[in-house]
């Protein structure tokens, strides 16, 4: 069987974990049963692969082929200012790579661009914000979110409530559920909004 078809056959088998097959698509709503049964084939995979694998405190499944080449993650909302510190930082490398007499082989592996944010949804967020009289500030958020897929298609904006020591995506991330309320009652004023 080649690499190609078990690929294909994987993917059937996951796209067969639907909670909603009659629309014709792929439904798996996040932390239903289907969801951890996916999560669950995907991390096998993944094992058999020879992947470490960890899931983290909201879902997301990473696996990683643990070895010594170390990598490098630079971002930043500026896609030149952040082309010129990756070259820099090729060039640092290589200076120091020709000093020790070492072989020094870097490979890109993924180059996203950064994704503004569409100034209407940022104004409906602070309108529904200054309405709850509740204290926000505007920032740039340098991890890569689904905004940043579906901004090539549709307007997108960004809604962050606050994290027990500002920490996310980590065993220890906590959020206090008046938060997480006040933060769906912020979406449902921008979603008013933006709908009148």
């Amino acid at each position: 069987m080649t690499t190609a078809t078990r690929l294909h056959d994987a993917i059937a088998e996951l796209a067969q974990l639907n909670d909603d097959p009659a629309t014709g698509g792929i439904t798996r709503e996040v932390y239903t049963p289907t969801y951890r049964a996916a999560l669950d084939r995907v991390a096998g995979s993944m094992r058999e692969a020879a992947l470490d694998v960890r899931l983290d405190a909201v879902g997301n499944l990473f696996g990683r082929w643990p070895g010594s080449e170390p990598d490098v993650d630079v971002r930043d909302s500026d896609l030149p200012a952040r082309r010129q510190v990756v070259r820099e930082i090729f060039d640092a490398a290589g200076e120091i790579a020709a000093r020790r007499g070492v072989e020094l082989a870097v490979t890109p592996m993924v180059e996203d661009a950064p994704v503004a944010c569409e100034p209407l949804v940022i104004e409906a967020v602070e309108a529904a914000v200054r309405e709850l009289d509740l204290p926000f500030r505007r920032m740039i958020s340098g991890a890569n979110h689904d905004a940043m897929v579906m901004g090539a298609r549709v307007p997108v904006g960004m809604i962050f409530v606050p994290s027990a020591g500002g920490i996310g995506h980590h065993p220890d991330e906590h959020t206090d559920p008046a938060d997480l309320e006040l933060g769906v009652q912020v979406l449902a004023g921008t979603l008013a909004r933006l709908a009148a």
